[in-house]
């Protein structure tokens, strides 16, 4: 298993997922402070505010499916301990935006 991290990984998720779905699925345990979703690979890293929160959501989630708008998805902790969004144009980070490719996103 991979080490607990802030970083959370979610898969399964298609095109209908929205970012509210996704503030939905781990709003009881904490507040997203950043979110990379990838529509072509149908997966999503979220940040959570704390690793105590992240482990709590996803201790929930292995007696609990999570499901969003009818699709099974699947958590499980990140290899990433951070993840950073940059604004390409600026270089500057930007927080919770939807993104589609990976050239855009740095993981750490």
């Amino acid at each position: 298993m991979t080490k607990p991290s802030k970083v959370i990984h979610v898969h399964n998720v298609g095109d209908e997922v929205s970012e509210i779905d996704l503030h939905k699925l781990v709003q009881p345990f904490r507040i997203i402070m950043n979110l990379i979703m990838l529509h072509d690979e149908n997966q999503v890293f979220l940040k959570i505010q704390y690793v105590i929160s992240s482990i709590n959501a996803l201790q929930y989630y292995t007696s609990v499916q999570p499901i969003i708008r009818g699709r099974k998805v699947y958590v499980q902790f990140s290899s990433y301990q951070e993840l950073t969004i940059l604004d390409q144009k600026n270089f500057k980070e930007i927080k919770c935006s939807s993104l589609t490719n990976k050239e855009y996103a740095s993981f750490y």
